[in-house]
């Protein structure tokens, strides 16, 4: 799986792309967001990759209200992607991942939250 942080013409705003999604990285991030769902865990770090030549961190947290996704730094001064959401719309967004556990066939993108000002979205291949 490649992380990709883009803007996107087409929606006129921050993407983030979870590029050559395979199914053992669907059914992993199932498995860490069914614990942000049943607030088994408040925060985990879903995934690496980088922007503009910087390394940067995808987190997801449990949050009281959706949020959705937001660009901050950590304490190291490292960009973060930061998707805030409840656990409910967790659990949402791991039902929208379900179908790429399973191999593709051909090309397949999901919208997984368009909360907040970045759209975050899964794709099989480098489109959408």
């Amino acid at each position: 799986m490649q992380v990709l942080l883009t803007s996107d013409s087409t929606n006129a705003g921050t993407v983030l792309a979870l590029l050559e999604f395979a199914p053992t990285d669907a059914s992993s991030l199932m498995h860490t967001l069914r614990e942000l769902s049943t607030q088994s865990a408040s925060a985990r770090e879903v995934a690496r990759g980088a922007a503009n030549g910087n390394e940067l961190r995808f987190v997801a947290r449990v949050a009281l209200k959706d949020a959705g996704c937001h660009l901050g730094e950590d304490d190291t001064g490292t960009s973060v992607i930061y998707c805030d959401l409840t656990p409910s719309t967790w659990d949402e967004v791991t039902s929208l991942l379900e179908p790429f556990s399973r191999r593709q066939a051909t090309h397949a993108h999901q919208y997984l939250s368009e909360h907040g000002p970045i759209t975050w979205i899964a794709s099989t291949d480098s489109t959408w």
